[in-house]
């Protein structure tokens, strides 16, 4: 306690040889002390009592800057952007190489996004601080925001001499580049930062695929080799050098050849992946075709290469799917799932499958595991509601039809689908008319629900009208229902249940 005390008479002993009389005057110590009332307010958090204070003492020294600083980080606090640049302003005025000042200044210009102004003051805190290269970037970042490209271009030259190119100043110019459509400075910019950085492969395999996307073949290979002799297993570039030459445009013969791509276990799982979805997409669905045949073929040997990884029992799945093979695409739904349940577009497969296979009593349970793991999403909600719509239960239907709609609002396509399902408790109600009133626009404007025309067809054979069934039912078949049920319906031109 005694040398606690001691302490304390050391610090006040100077202090008290400075209070004598006629150092300050009574004006000074009433400023000093409004000043430091307005700080108590600031750190309470009353940022209106601090202006209101700086107001009072700015009568009495208007050229405190100081106050005018303090009355902008309150107008800051209020969101009051046009009062906070007129305070930092005056504050500048009287001290316009104040660092603290022009910091504050440019964070009040960045949020009015008074971004001219912000790049006067970051080029002041620039000529304060030559060496800072963060500020350097944010006047980069909204020089471009303003459009300024040349001026940009200029900054970040001056950072590449500093520091070398690296991969921000380079994306910059890249923008820049590619909105001036100026292929071979694109080049060089990239050119710069493999040559700054050698042994990155990214970058290498950056500059590969530029080439390649400008049909500079030749140079995109020499490129990918450099990655491959830095590092023979990288699969960007091994994927790029063993598919260099499957160039066939026959779509068998091209699945024929990329086996051994696929079979190259340096190459990434998804980049072999990435290479199969344009035929997925574009598959028939016959699965005897030899474009389908080979994809089944590309499935079957991913899975036994990788047999715990969810993804190839998806791809394979759809494969099924596609050739209207339900029950095996069942299967490898099922399995993807319990590999990974966390992925919503599988969710929503496997229910179209299910709807495919008209199991909707599995997809009753499905679905509803698909609600609470997918709460904001809209297929759980429609599917389960079309599956409580087949099971008779229209009450617990039109709950989940209120909550797919909340989702669906501003999709033409979901909304389409709510139609559909109001449409087939109509259905089921017997008022066929109401089913035509509620879909006949999408007769015109055809949206990829098959649901919706069969359910046309429907209507339309127990109104007596067979060919204007069976036509609906066709269509219903080529956008992809496979249904057995609809089959027969088109095989025996009419409708059954």
């Amino acid at each position: 306690m005694r040398s606690f005390l001691f302490g304390i008479c050391l610090i006040l002993i100077p202090l008290l040889s400075y209070a004598q009389p006629g150092i300050y005057t009574e004006d000074d110590m009433m400023l000093h002390s409004k000043f430091m009332e307005a700080q108590t307010a600031k750190y309470l958090d009353k940022p209106d009592q601090v202006i209101s204070i700086l107001t009072d003492l700015l009568q009495l020294d208007r050229t405190c800057d100081a106050c005018h600083y303090e009355m902008a980080m309150a107008y800051q606090k209020m969101e009051n952007w046009e009062k906070a640049e007129s305070s930092i302003a005056k504050a500048l005025k009287v001290q316009p190489k104040n660092q603290g000042y022009l910091e504050a200044a440019s964070a009040i210009y960045k949020s009015s996004k008074n971004g001219l102004e912000q790049i006067n003051v970051l080029k002041n805190l620039i000529s304060i601080n030559p060496s800072d290269h963060k500020l350097k970037e944010q006047l980069v970042y909204v020089q471009l925001q303003e459009g300024q490209d040349d001026d940009a271009l200029q900054t970040i030259e001056q950072l590449d001499r500093s520091y070398g190119p690296y991969e921000k100043t380079t994306t910059w110019k890249l923008k820049i580049y590619r909105e001036r459509n100026d292929q071979n400075a694109q080049i060089e910019a990239v050119k710069k930062l493999v040559n700054a950085f050698p042994d990155n492969t990214r970058f290498l395999n950056n500059l590969a695929s530029m080439y390649k996307e400008m049909g500079k073949d030749r140079l995109a290979q020499q490129t990918y080799q450099q990655v491959l002799d830095i590092d023979p297993e990288n699969s960007t570039a091994n994927m790029a050098t063993i598919s260099k030459d499957l160039g066939s445009k026959d779509d068998s013969k091209f699945l024929k050849a990329i086996m051994p791509l696929i079979e190259n276990e340096s190459i990434d799982l998804d980049e072999k992946i990435k290479q199969m979805i344009p035929y997925v997409q574009k598959m028939g669905n016959d699965p005897a075709s030899e474009e389908n045949v080979q994809l089944m073929k590309v499935g079957e040997k991913l899975i036994a290469m990788h047999p715990t990884e969810a993804k190839v029992y998806a791809l394979r799945a759809d494969l099924y799917y596609n050739t209207g093979k339900f029950i095996e695409a069942e299967d490898d739904y099922k399995k993807t799932i319990e590999l990974n349940k966390g992925i919503s577009d599988v969710w929503s497969q496997r229910m179209r499958n299910l709807v495919q296979l008209e199991d909707y009593d599995n997809l009753k349970s499905i679905s509803s595991k698909a609600v609470d793991l997918f709460p904001l999403q809209f297929d759980p909600y429609f599917y389960n509601a079309l599956s409580l719509i087949k099971a008779g239960d229209a009450g617990s239907a039109k709950a989940q039809i209120a909550e797919a709609a909340f989702i669906a609002v501003g999709d033409d396509y979901k909304k389409a689908q709510i139609d559909y399902l109001s449409a087939l408790m109509d259905f089921y109600d017997e008022k066929y008319n109401d089913v035509q009133d509620k879909l006949k626009a999408y007769t015109s404007k055809q949206l990829p629900e098959f649901l919706i025309y069969e359910l046309l067809g429907d209507a339309s054979a127990k109104s007596g009208n067979t060919d204007g069934a069976v036509k609906m039912w066709r269509l219903s078949q080529q956008m992809g229902n496979g249904a057995s049920t609809l089959l027969k319906k088109i095989s025996e031109k009419k409708f059954v249940n």
